[in-house]
């Protein structure tokens, strides 16, 4: 007789478990911090290109901006005004750093630093070339030609006190170096039927809720234009993607967990009859989700969003133990038996997955080894709640009976002894040699194939970027040094390189934070330069000579160089709460323990400019980064560690599982049908999918533990043909409800969710036929 256990009082038990279930996840919610910063993902010794690219996605000028376009058939005056309108309403909002649609102007305070400082940070020509008695004539020439025209495009009040017009050339440097075209004082399409604008939020790129609170600004501000019904409101730009992204992940992953939930509720109802076993059943799933989490924030203070989501679909293991438990245990008189037969396949089904799990936990990625701790510990957990609370929770009494034509029809499905296993092993190793030799490179490392964006909406975006000259996303170059000024001075020495690259035609444009403000050192010559108040004079005398202006009329022109010649450099702490200082804090960032000069590329996203930018010469300082290669760089890297950590984990379940049997037959029984299971699900989906993914490989891990859960179960040997019969129904049973589940996010459009749904379907699918054919003994025996 089957020894049997005393099992405490259900209602004490279940109310226990629930209240530590409920501090765990108030704990939880009050403790624990959801990364979505992808650092977490970065090796311990990531180069400086990943660090910055991790940078520039999370807070780089390129991903923070939104492209913005105006479209219909109204009247170009209108269609100005309606600009000006959003811009302002943009403004107001409170959620843009900046927003730019050709018509921006700097308040008279914003100026100040730049207006006392404009003869060592404005351009050249018009602050120190033009400071000549040729160059002041031609000035005042331009100035009256300006004052005569209709509409003056000046401020007549600045004349006196700048008449080469150094201040309006620094404003205009401020400008993107390379403009669309302009109707009405704003920027609009070549066609004239779209105004543009550029709007770059404060919000960090990554901050996904800030992000939708922008872009809901601008359609706020957009419905509120007079003539909004007449136009039609177009966004671009990775905030607006990721927005857009996000809501549908969101809206499908709610549907098809929704659905998935019915299926296999539906599916536990119909074989136990008993609502109180389906509700109970997700308590196993709930714990480990709540412990696995715990020990993450434990262990690295924190948890990274996609770890979380990885970690529970590689805990969908836990769904199987509840079904064991229900099939295999019987209840009577407030005693439990049952679960004797099947406890060391439990245990050590248990022991190897986690310890596969864990086996990431080794990860050099931080984002890896908290993969592995969260199903490591999620798991554990989740079995324990299976073995020693499901059973209390039972009714009483309770006992599944088998379907009495199950054992006979066992009976007629044919099994594979060791003699033949052989044959298999060589098979497969033969299988397994010709997938590789086929595909000797199969890993993807495209993120666009993950992408939910539409092609119409990234058509749109390269079609705006360049109407607006907008800087490339992909490409940046970049100058690293120890300070501030030391980033300056090297950027300026790369100018003749980058000059370069535009007279060659290779790229369109480049903008710089040297464009905004020079370093001290050039700040410092072009001070040593300036005339002195006696030599400026005699210069406007001579310059003036039979021009209608009045002699004198130039003393604040004269005051304001006597002041320059006393000025210290300005510093980017000098412009600091200006809108002047933050463009430049755009382009010059603290990085780690240095500083980055961002140099954005226009028109670099075509092979011969990214060839000529991967060749730069070094010595000119400037440093290129790609981010699509880069970030597919760090994507190989991952699934290469993913890979190192998938033979470890092999390796060691393999060990623990010939310890935990001890008998070779039995032994190649369970490893046989987890080997051809892989193997033919990884040939499948490059005959399906034409490569694997980052989330193919995970997924095949989860196909693992499935597998050694089908394995162990049905390769022992039971006492009766009924106790074999409630083993099948049990793996069967598990693996159709996981087949259903997977199967449907398989049918998903999201490539991730397509992705983990497919390669898990595939892998149930083969793996239970395979378990069936070679796990199972030749026939029972009462030797156990």
């Amino acid at each position: 007789m089957a020894p049997r256990m005393r099992l405490p009082r259900t209602g004490p038990l279940l109310a226990v478990w629930l209240l530590c279930l409920l501090l765990l996840m108030l704990w939880n919610l009050n403790q624990t911090t959801l990364h979505r910063d992808l650092s977490m993902f970065l090796p311990r010794t990531a180069t400086l290109q990943e660090h910055l690219l991790l940078n520039q996605l999370r807070e780089g000028i390129a991903a923070r901006t939104l492209l913005i376009a105006l479209q219909g058939d109204l009247d170009p005056e209108r269609l100005a005004d309606a600009s000006r309108a959003l811009s302002a309403a943009l403004d107001a909002s409170g959620r843009f750093r900046r927003v730019a649609n050709g018509s921006e102007t700097f308040e008279a305070d914003a100026l100040a630093p730049a207006l006392a400082h404009r003869y060592l940070i404005g351009p050249r020509e018009p602050c120190q070339m033009d400071l000549g008695t040729e160059g002041l004539r031609r000035a005042l020439e331009r100035r009256l030609d300006e004052l005569a025209g209709p509409m003056p495009p000046i401020d007549t009040s600045l004349i006196a006190r700048d008449p080469t017009g150094c201040l309006r050339a620094l404003l205009l440097g401020l400008k993107p170096p390379t403009r669309p075209h302009q109707r009405h004082g704003v920027w609009v399409s070549q066609d004239g039927r779209e105004a543009l604008l550029l709007a770059e939020t404060r919000a960090q790129a990554s901050d996904l809720a800030a992000q939708a609170e922008a872009v809901t600004a601008v359609r706020t501000g957009f419905a509120a234009l007079a003539d909004s019904a007449q136009l039609h409101l177009a966004i671009s730009g990775p905030g607006y993607f990721a927005i857009g992204s996000q809501e549908t992940i969101q809206t499908q992953t709610t549907w098809l967990s929704a659905a998935a939930s019915l299926v296999v509720a539906t599916l536990l109802f119909a074989a136990f009859r008993s609502p109180r076993l389906v509700l109970i059943g997700a308590l196993p799933l709930a714990t480990g989700i709540l412990i696995g989490t715990t020990a993450v924030v434990l262990t690295f203070g924190s948890i990274q969003g996609i770890t979380l989501a990885l970690g529970v679909t590689l805990m969908g293991v836990a769904m199987d133990y509840p079904v064991h438990i229900f099939v295999h245990t019987e209840r009577r008189d407030g005693d439990i038996g049952g679960l004797s037969g099947i406890g060391p396949s439990l245990l050590l089904a248990v022991v190897t997955t986690v310890c596969g799990y864990a086996a990431l936990a080794l990860a050099e990625f931080e984002g890896l080894a908290q993969l592995g701790v969260l199903a490591g510990a999620g798991l554990a957990s989740a079995a324990a709640c299976s073995r020693f609370l499901l059973p209390a929770l039972l009714p009483e009494p309770y006992r599944w009976k088998a379907p009495s034509a199950l054992p006979g029809l066992l009976d007629r499905l044919p099994t594979l002894d060791s003699c033949p296993a052989r044959l298999i092993a060589l098979g497969l190793t033969g299988l397994l040699t010709a997938l590789l030799a086929l595909h000797p490179d199969p890993w993807s490392s495209d993120l666009s194939r993950l992408s939910t964006v539409p092609r119409s909406e990234i058509a749109l975006d390269q079609r705006l970027r360049a109407e607006l000259g907008a800087p490339e996303v992909a490409q940046i170059l970049f100058v690293v040094g120890t300070n501030p000024e030391q980033v300056l001075q090297r950027i300026e020495s790369s100018s003749t390189e980058l000059n370069r690259l535009v007279d060659a035609s290779l790229i369109a444009g480049f903008d710089t934070p040297t464009r905004i403000l020079p370093s001290q050192a050039t700040q410092r010559a072009r001070q040593s330069e300036l005339p002195t108040r006696d030599q400026l004079q005699r210069r406007l005398d001579q310059a003036v000579a039979g021009l209608p202006f009045r002699t004198g009329a130039f003393a604040p022109f004269l005051d304001d160089l006597d002041l320059a010649h006393a000025q210290t450099p300005l510093t980017p702490d000098d412009l600091k709460g200006t809108p002047i200082g933050e463009r430049l804090e755009t382009l010059l960032q603290p990085f780690d323990a240095e500083w980055v000069g961002l140099i954005p590329l226009i028109g670099a996203d075509h092979p011969a400019a990214i060839a000529a930018l991967q060749s730069l010469d070094p010595a000119s300082g400037l440093r290129y980064l790609d981010l699509r290669e880069t970030s597919a760089g760090l994507i190989d890297r991952f699934i290469r560690e993913t890979l190192n950590s998938l033979t470890l984990a092999a390796a060691l379940i393999g060990v623990l599982i010939w310890l935990g049997v001890r008998r070779q037959g039995r032994t190649l029984r369970v490893i046989l049908p987890i080997a051809l299971t892989l193997v033919l699900d990884y040939g499948l989906l490059l005959a399906i999918e034409g490569a694997i993914n980052l989330f193919h490989l995970v997924s095949l891990l989860l196909v693992l533990g499935l597998s050694i859960d089908y394995s162990l179960f049905l390769s022992r040997r039971c006492a009766d043909p009924a106790e074999s019969a409630r083993a099948a129904f049990a793996v069967a049973l598990s693996a159709l409800s996981s087949l259903l589940m997977f199967g449907l996010l398989a049918l998903s459009s999201i490539p991730v969710l397509h992705a983990i749904g497919l390669t898990t379907a595939l892998g149930i699918g083969l793996a239970l036929p395979a378990t069936f054919l070679l796990a199972r003994p030749r026939r029972p025996s009462l030797s156990g």
